[in-house]
């Protein structure tokens, strides 16, 4: 057992409504906080507006009251050190530099808005705005009056939570007296309450023009005129509008790739601070600790930030719980005296479990989920998992290779969140596998060392199956990556010493799929039969 100092403070970064939210939860958890608006003020993101001023008004005037709470203003984060538990965050402000300890960290940077002005070949004028200045307009008693026609953007789809700001600004310029259009490429109503609002607008005169096609903006005069087809009549229609306001496309934080490097963060393809991975859902990352809330994670409408709000607080309470000294079994371990301090554990681990100390690398036991990426891509095999050691998985595949039956042996090195849980599923559905296929549960398909497949064909498998899970289905994000490039490596030395490559085989699985992997293995026994015989 190893002794680890929990921190129990927490730090929240994003000023806007889904960090507000999730300061409000985790100070209902009893944990001191501090909050930082990364330069960008304290309000609500102009999408949930509409629908959450006053919310987020009297909450954050809750919150200055707490004592317990630090507001971190004007500053910026340059730097980040330490894991779980006692992550060190230095905040510079000016030419002065403070550092705060925290043992965990919730990220809920707001939302970037980017106006399709470019789309419609327009510039910004008094009578063409976006819908965040029509927002603020409002907010101002300066409803404009006459009539208003509203643009989204139709080089792709409008998500649930801008055309629900639309809807709710449309709804308020036609209490104003307004006649209002929306020109939509398709209505996305995929949000609580949405479709009601949707009929509520519509009821109230709202008219609603669904188009594959978008409506031609032309300004004479400084007066614009729509310009669309109608399919039923089969000509073009010209509305002569007095405003026309153009949709605000929502995308991520501008701070969030610097957010991104500080922490270790892996984001999305859009540039959200959280992989498009299903292990993630809702909250988590690939770094234990650090959470991401609502308008840091994607898109999401105002209740799914408030789960995400309640999510991440009730995780802190369970990781953090009352902070201190804790005691933890050490799970892995490093052979000081085989380690040449190369660095490649520190580059491939996922999870940010792996440091430097003073003069030697070491591993967090806290922090280190268990994959065992860092083992297998070691050159000295100076990192052992314990429950998964080298010894064990050998000692494992010598026993199974013990005894042959009549087909061939199929050895099969299983992932036990995707693979290994398909061959239970098997045997529970009373679905028949392969005679000669043994199962070998590994923590991740990236723990499988290439020494493992070798060894288990020079010890008389016929052959090698790797079981990994399908893409951003990982529980470690990279383990099925580092396993097919290894096992495509494999399969070019196996074919240049002259044994068929296609005895060792990588198949991406589900948890669920039993029948669909006891196919598999049929098909790979048989041409593995047909190689061997």
């Amino acid at each position: 057992m190893i002794e680890i100092n929990i921190n129990p403070d927490v730090l929240v970064i994003g000023g806007g409504m889904a960090g507000i939210m999730a300061a409000q939860r985790i100070r209902k958890q009893g944990y001191s906080l501090s909050i930082l608006d990364q330069g960008q003020g304290f309000e609500p993101d102009a999408c949930y507006k509409m629908e959450s001023s006053s919310y987020y008004s009297q909450t954050i005037e809750e919150l200055k009251k707490d004592p317990s709470i630090t507001w971190i203003k004007e500053a910026q984060i340059s730097k980040v050190e330490g894991r779980y538990g006692d992550f060190k965050v230095y905040f510079k402000s000016g030419t002065k530099v403070e550092k705060k300890n925290f043992g965990a960290v919730v990220i809920a940077t707001p939302y970037s808005y980017v106006p399709v002005f470019d789309e419609y070949g327009v510039e910004p004028d008094h009578n063409i705005f976006s819908v965040n200045h029509l927002s603020k307009l409002l907010s101002e008693n300066k409803a404009p009056k006459g009539t208003c026609v509203f643009l989204t953007t139709f080089k792709e789809e409008t998500n649930p939570v801008s055309f629900k700001n639309i809807i709710l600004n449309a709804i308020e310029l036609g209490n104003s007296g307004s006649n209002v259009y929306i020109f939509v490429k398709n209505v996305k109503a995929a949000s609580p309450g949405l479709e009601k609002l949707i009929l509520h607008a519509k009821e109230n005169g709202i008219v609603i023009i669904k188009s594959d096609k978008p409506p031609q903006l032309i300004v004479e005069n400084k007066c614009p005129n729509v310009i669309f087809y109608d399919p039923l009549i089969k000509k073009d229609i010209q509305i002569s509008a007095d405003y026309v306001i153009i949709e605000d496309k929502i995308i991520p934080n501008e701070k969030n790739q610097e957010i991104s490097d500080l922490f270790g963060i892996h984001t999305d393809s859009n540039g959200f601070l959280q992989t498009n991975n299903v292990r993630r859902i809702p909250v988590f990352t690939n770094r234990k600790g650090i959470f991401v809330v609502g308008s840091a994670a994607g898109i999401k409408p105002l209740p799914y930030i408030l789960t995400d709000a309640i999510d991440a607080s009730c995780e802190i309470q369970g990781l953090i719980k009352e902070g201190g000294k804790v005691e933890i079994e050490e799970t892995i371990s490093i052979d000081q005296e085989k380690c040449v301090r190369c660095l490649t554990c520190y580059r491939v681990c996922p999870h940010g479990a792996i440091y430097w100390d003073v003069d030697r690398v070491a591993i967090s036991s806290l922090v280190c989920e268990g994959c065992g990426i860092c083992s297998a891509e070691c050159p000295m095999n100076a990192i052992q998992i314990k429950e998964y050691s080298d010894d064990k998985i050998k000692g494992q595949l010598k026993d199974i290779l013990k005894s042959k039956g009549d087909g061939p042996t199929i050895i099969g090195f299983c992932c036990k969140n995707s693979a290994f849980e398909a061959v239970k599923g098997a045997k529970d559905l009373g679905v028949d596998l392969p005679e000669g296929f043994k199962v070998i549960k590994v923590p991740c398909a990236g723990k499988i060392d290439v020494d493992y497949v070798l060894e288990a064909l020079v010890k008389g498998a016929d052959g090698v199956i790797i079981g990994a899970c399908y893409k951003d289905n990982c529980k470690s994000e990279k383990g099925n990556i580092f396993a097919s490039y290894r096992i495509e490596n494999l399969k070019k030395s196996l074919a240049q010493i002259g044994i068929n490559p296609n005895r060792v085989e990588l198949l991406h699985v589900a948890s669920n799929m039993p029948r669909e992997f006891c196919l598999k293995l049929k098909e790979l026994t048989e041409k593995i039969t047909d190689i061997t015989s």
